[in-house]
């Protein structure tokens, strides 16, 4: 296929199978914007990021943000890769966080370093610490994972995370309670379990996501290997927390802003307004397809909003019963075709 771009954005085309072994044709477009004045920079000449990257071990550590091989995702993802810093940067026991991106809210309230200690008469929780740093992963959300009576016994949810403390847990040290907690979360008690609140991508691994992998069992091995399960769900590509999963696919002009991530204040901006389009010629035909904007990815990881980024991802997904020879890549509005 021969494959033709008009615009700034970066391509990558890829064939897949669907549930019903069906052809598949995925166009991933993506662009990379610096945030400058309130407003969105384009940059030039950035990698495509292919591979999800993590924190460190992909063993035993979260995803800074995901790769771009999703075949189809049917609702946009919201990430927020980011470091929540208290007004004006004084030391604070605690401080809300807001992320909107249009109509999504997402409130959280992060918390100084606290953790849980076992004494004779059970677990006692400390009182958060001033600090100035908290970052917003799972690692800092409520989850976890421990060694009890030679079994791994974890948080389904959020293996990552800390403030899980199972019957059995190991009593010898503190551990650590979680920072990034809803803002009505009430003082947490030994033993309850909590939804945990890590707001960057979530692994394909983990708790919802890995129920959506379909089943791979026996039946599967015999008849299906290694084709997808019957009983796949697209959803699995979705890998944003659970509230940061928006209802549909946003427009790309929606307004998004920040609040608790830098001592100044509130940081805002709006989306390019940005409309992609993939012509797919086969034969005599054209067919035009509107791309999906299904992933937003804001990384305010950086103490300075001059070194926050934006990536945007579209998509498209059809049929490939026949092969397209040609497809064109093109900017229009959402009307348009």
């Amino acid at each position: 296929m021969q494959l033709l771009n008009h615009t700034s954005l970066s391509p990558l085309v890829f064939e897949r199978r669907g549930q019903r072994d069906e052809p598949l044709l995925t166009c991933v477009l993506c662009a990379t914007y610096a945030v400058r004045d309130g407003a969105l920079a384009p940059l030039e000449d950035v990698p495509l990021p292919i591979d999800p990257v993590h924190r460190g071990d992909p063993r035993t550590t979260s995803l800074r943000r995901e790769g771009l091989l999703a075949t189809f995702k049917p609702r946009c993802d919201v990430h927020l890769d980011a470091v929540a810093r208290p007004p004006g940067g004084r030391p604070s026991r605690s401080w809300p966080v807001r992320f909107q991106v249009g109509s999504l809210v997402k409130d959280v309230m992060v918390r100084g370093p606290h953790a849980w200690t076992h004494r004779l008469t059970g677990w006692s929780l400390g009182e958060p610490a001033p600090c100035t740093e908290v970052p917003l992963t799972h690692e800092h959300a409520f989850g976890g994972s421990f060694q009890v009576d030679g079994k791994r016994v974890r948080e389904p949810r959020n293996p990552l995370g800390t403030g899980y403390l199972p019957p059995g847990a190991p009593t010898e040290r503190p551990v650590a309670a979680p920072q990034v907690v809803t803002l009505d979360e009430p003082r947490h008690r030994a033993g309850n379990r909590y939804v945990p609140q890590g707001l960057n991508p979530i692994d394909n691994h983990v708790a919802p996501r890995l129920a959506r992998a379909g089943t791979f069992d026996d039946a599967w091995k015999e008849r299906r290997w290694p084709r997808l399960p019957l009983d796949f769900d697209f959803a699995f590509y979705n890998s944003a927390h659970p509230d940061l999963v928006h209802p549909t696919y946003l427009r790309g002009d929606e307004r998004v802003d920040v609040v608790g991530l830098h001592p100044a204040g509130a940081v805002g901006f709006a989306l390019p307004g940005v409309f992609p389009w993939v012509r797919l010629s086969v034969g005599r035909d054209v067919h035009p397809v509107p791309a999906r904007l299904d992933t937003l990815h804001l990384d305010a990881s950086a103490p300075e909003v001059s070194a926050w980024r934006v990536q945007l991802t579209w998509r498209v997904c059809v049929p490939m019963s026949t092969p397209p020879q040609r497809a064109d890549i093109r900017l229009g509005d959402r009307a348009d075709g």
